[in-house]
């Protein structure tokens, strides 16, 4: 794969694919059964795709020829495996890790003093269903939205579904710098009204 459909795939170039790939291996290796398991890179590519693009389990599982809740397994156990690497995987940026930033942005759009691109979305709260079709035998899973337990409307958002915030910073090459994965959506959430953020 040439490298710009690599980055295109994953939305990582293939030495930095690598480099997460050596941090979180021996969290993804699976022992050998009567099937042979998916590999580790294949594992990695398939969480990198799902969240660089989205998409549902369905279309993960006819792009990667797998099926939908071994995608859906495949995605959590990369994601826990990539937040137990937390500090290896995103670093505290530093002084040095700033000013490559600024001169990243100077250099491609001319933005004399922007060292992060911000961005923000709602992460929906969901929760995982399994039905059985008595007739046809088969299990399909569905994504319900749910608001987490006791929490009343705490969760609920402006667009109308209970949700998460992610925040992200990026540097001049989309390279994730700094993120933030937290707190519930009110309607004092918003910037400029003392929301810490």
């Amino acid at each position: 794969m040439n490298p710009r459909s690599y980055l295109e795939f994953v939305r990582l170039y293939s030495d930095e694919f690598e480099e997460l790939h050596a941090r979180v291996y021996h969290k993804l290796v699976h022992a050998r059964t009567h099937l042979g398991p998916i590999g580790t890179r294949h594992r990695l590519a398939m969480f990198l795709r799902y969240v660089g693009h989205g998409g549902t389990w369905t279309q993960m599982s006819g792009e990667f020829a797998i099926g939908s809740s071994t995608a859906s397994k495949i995605t959590r156990d990369v994601a826990g495996a990539i937040i137990d690497c937390d500090d290896v995987a995103f670093p505290t940026p530093t002084r040095s890790t700033w000013m490559a930033a600024l001169n990243g942005f100077q250099r491609s759009s001319s933005y004399p003093a922007a060292i992060g691109a911000l961005d923000g979305k709602h992460i929906a709260c969901v929760v995982c269903v399994l039905c059985q079709a008595a007739l046809l035998r088969s299990i399909t899973v569905s994504w319900i939205p749910q608001r987490p337990s006791h929490s009343g409307s705490a969760y609920y958002n402006s667009k109308g579904f209970y949700s998460i915030v992610l925040l992200a910073v990026v540097d001049a090459d989309y390279r994730c710098l700094l993120y933030y994965l937290g707190k519930q959506y009110t309607t004092q959430n918003k910037l400029g009204n003392g929301s810490g953020y």
